[in-house]
């Protein structure tokens, strides 16, 4: 009888050992999906009066979100604060996140992200340029959308290789958008283009 409940004892702590990391994550998505709710409509507010925080309120839930999902960022270098062109490998969803906790900025992305359901409207709350890259016809348009995102002052992020990858190699690069390095900014010289990567080590 006593080894029975001994037995059971141990079980019953498997069972709460198992189940701590399946609660802890449920109220991690919860906290998410709560906070996020709630910041959407003060975004949408900030995009539609034009205020400046507009820029800036992505970057602050962001280093939110990092935190919230236990993400430890570290920083090589100096992320810029002026119009700059971010050439960077794209190796994660996670990506979106680590980016944007480390400097005000907004995306380059296909066409098709703005259709995805909840995680398009918070693209499209981040200013992301939307683009098509399967019709050539459309790259002229998508070059003018970028060039006047960079002579307003803003950083852009863009994944040249046009998807993700597991990070060991590089893929082709879908080279047209490049050309927006040619923006010619305020001041009289061409928008920097800054490259960039991630590299993402477990503890």
């Amino acid at each position: 009888m006593r080894f029975a409940q001994r037995g059971r004892r141990a079980c019953e702590r498997c069972v709460i050992a198992f189940l701590m990391p399946t609660v802890r994550a449920a109220v991690i998505l919860a906290i998410f999906l709560v906070v996020t709710l709630i910041l959407i409509p003060w975004q949408w507010l900030l995009l539609s009066l034009g205020l400046p925080a507009r820029r800036t309120f992505p970057h602050r839930y962001h280093r939110f979100v990092a935190r919230l999902f236990g993400i430890r960022i570290r920083v090589q270098g100096t992320p810029p604060s002026k119009a700059t062109l971010l050439v960077a490998n794209h190796s994660s969803w996670l990506d979106i996140v680590i980016f944007s906790a480390v400097a005000p900025l907004s995306f380059v992305a296909k066409t098709e992200v703005g259709t995805w359901p909840f995680f398009g409207t918070l693209a499209r709350l981040q200013r992301t340029v939307f683009v098509t890259r399967t019709r050539r016809s459309e790259t002229g348009a998508a070059l003018g959308a970028i060039a006047q995102r960079l002579a307003e002052g803003d950083v852009l992020v863009l994944f040249p290789e046009g998807t993700s990858n597991d990070g060991n190699s590089v893929l082709p690069f879908k080279s047209a958008l490049l050309a927006a390095a040619e923006t010619v900014l305020e001041d009289g010289q061409r928008v920097p283009v800054q490259p960039v990567s991630t590299a993402y080590i477990a503890r």
